[in-house]
């Protein structure tokens, strides 16, 4: 099993502010894979994350060891899988009921029934005035709810890594962070 943190240097940290440093790991050294290669279809392809799938899950199937996960964070410049990668169908609908609840209305309620923002044909959003005067066929009323899906689901489409470069990606980026320890 591949673990990504295991490659990266450690340093002592004070962990509880009494001047006794323990070791560490620096999660803060970052390695980064070039815009232009991730632009290659050769070495990249598109994936729509299905409904409740980690990294960890797809690098399992697509990998064969669901330690490569960072290699898939990485591809997609992914630094916090809670808030960068798309939500399950029930995390989003408990993380809306939270997020808007209030002591007087249900969250999930308010966001069924208020509007986010008003639209037009070309996606311009206008002001409540300029909508109304508008046909029907020529704007969009976008609740929170819909908003909040749509964000979410912009997350879905990921870029994936050919697993004929993987092996090449784990030397590269283990020859990275030993250089940041010399």
């Amino acid at each position: 099993m591949v673990s990504y943190f295991a490659k990266f240097p450690t340093i002592g940290y004070d962990i509880n502010g009494s001047g006794e440093k323990r070791i560490a790991v620096d999660i803060l050294e970052r390695i980064k894979i070039r815009d232009i290669l991730k632009q290659n279809y050769l070495i990249f392809y598109k994936y729509d994350i299905k409904d409740g799938e980690t990294p960890e899950m797809i690098a399992s199937k697509l990998y064969g060891d669901p330690g490569y996960h960072w290699i898939i964070l990485l591809a997609n410049d992914i630094v916090d899988p809670y808030y960068d990668w798309p939500m399950s169908y029930d995390n989003l609908i408990a993380t809306i009921r939270k997020k808007y609840t209030t002591p007087l209305q249900d969250g999930l309620i308010y966001a069924y029934e208020t509007i986010y923002n008003y639209t037009d044909k070309f996606g311009n959003v206008i002001d409540y005035t300029t909508y109304a005067s508008l046909p029907a066929n020529e704007r969009t009323a976008t609740t929170v709810y819909d908003w909040e899906v749509a964000q979410n689901e912009t997350k879905r489409t990921i870029s994936l890594l050919d697993k004929s470069f993987v092996n090449q990606i784990d030397v590269e980026a283990d020859n990275l962070l030993k250089q940041v320890l010399v």
